[in-house]
């Protein structure tokens, strides 16, 4: 009974802090995105629209590493402050050891490990092969919302440049000039309106001008054919959509595992690396949230933050080891989580004493 007690203690206590840390961290993580991508919007590079989902996919896409930085933070301050408030020796008193806690903590290490490992394996890799759909189609829609009234506009898609006076509010064009080139002769279209259409059958888009003149000619030779035009359609080119499956991140797990090539093992590698790490920090928050009577609830906070970035540069370093090639795979991230955990082990020894923690030791 005193261990299912202490067990809903540490779930509440626990639980509730590391989900308070993880959400200040997706709120940095989120506000840091969106800065950069409105930075992107302000030099022209993407458009307006769709940022807020792309923005949303790029933070689910770190949420496994997020979450055990959250844990690791979160038992830190929660154990820190049941040490400042007494409440471990008292613990103490009544025969809770280390082994005791760490027991009670597996009610919430087991799910979030479980949890982390689907977020790592599966939506993340989901999260960023969708955002970078997502960005590729607001790249190639940039250049149609990025037209101005009363501005040049080199297009790309119409193979030309291209202005127009005034855009009414239903978005039909007006005044357009349109230059462009066709089998080594210029194109010059003049017209009243113009809007963008999409072709039913093909699917192919189409810049429809209408009441206009169009001339072609080729300059400077005299000769130029001159056609007026109650409608004329321009085809626009269609610019494909890149290979966003390039990146690592973005390539799912069962592809990894088909491919087998040292940068795909790496990938693979890392996305198990991020439950384990889950394991391996809880453990050493243990020892790290430690402190005296005296010391504050924020004492050990900076030196849990320190070793998590050491911990993860780490894995990065191994990981682009063996992309390189002087790491072999079999080797890979494990030595790594075997040295955290060595430093866990050994850190609860200097902490509490002995290795082997009996019932009420270590207090």
């Amino acid at each position: 009974m005193t261990s299912s007690i202490l067990s809903r203690y540490l779930l509440r206590e626990v639980g509730l802090t590391s989900l308070a840390v993880s959400a200040v961290l997706v709120g940095v993580l989120f506000t840091n995105s969106l800065v950069r991508l409105l930075g992107q919007v302000a030099k022209n590079a993407l458009p307006s629209g769709g940022i807020l989902s792309l923005l949303g996919l790029m933070t689910l896409g770190y949420f496994s590493y997020l979450l055990p930085a959250g844990i690791l933070l979160g038992t830190v301050l929660a154990f820190g402050r049941m040490y400042r408030d007494s409440e471990m020796p008292v613990l103490a008193a009544c025969g809770v050891g280390p082994w005791q806690l760490l027991r009670a903590l597996l009610w919430i290490l087991v799910p979030a490990v479980l949890m982390v490992a689907w977020l790592a394996l599966s939506v993340a890799p989901w999260a960023q092969q969708t955002a970078a759909n997502v960005r590729a189609v607001l790249e190639q829609s940039l250049e149609a919302e990025s037209i101005r009234p009363g501005r040049f506009l080199t297009s790309d898609r119409a193979r030309g440049m291209l202005y127009v006076e005034r855009i009414a509010a239903d978005g039909e064009m007006q005044d357009v000039f349109l230059e462009t080139r066709n089998e080594g002769e210029t194109v010059l279209v003049s017209a009243a309106t113009a809007h963008r259409q999409l072709d039913p059958v093909s699917g192919a888009s189409f810049l429809v001008l209408r009441d206009g003149y169009r001339l072609e000619g080729v300059p400077g030779a005299g000769r130029w054919r001159i056609l007026q035009f109650e409608e004329h359609g321009v085809r626009l080119r269609e610019s494909p959509l890149p290979d966003v499956r390039l990146k690592q991140r973005a390539v799912p797990t069962r592809e990894l595992l088909e491919r087998r090539q040292p940068a795909d093992l790496a990938e693979l590698q890392l996305r198990l690396s991020a439950p384990l790490m889950v394991a391996v920090l809880m453990l050493l928050a243990l020892p790290l949230s430690k402190t005296g009577p005296r010391e504050g609830r924020y004492g050990r906070l900076l030196t849990a933050v320190l070793l998590f970035v050491v911990y993860f540069s780490l894995l990065n370093a191994a990981a682009d080891g063996i992309k390189a090639g002087w790491l072999p795979p079999w080797v890979g991230l494990w030595w790594v989580h075997l040295a955290m955990l060595a430093l866990a082990l050994y850190w609860l020894r200097q902490s509490f004493g002995v290795l082997r923690f009996g019932r009420g030791s270590g207090h």
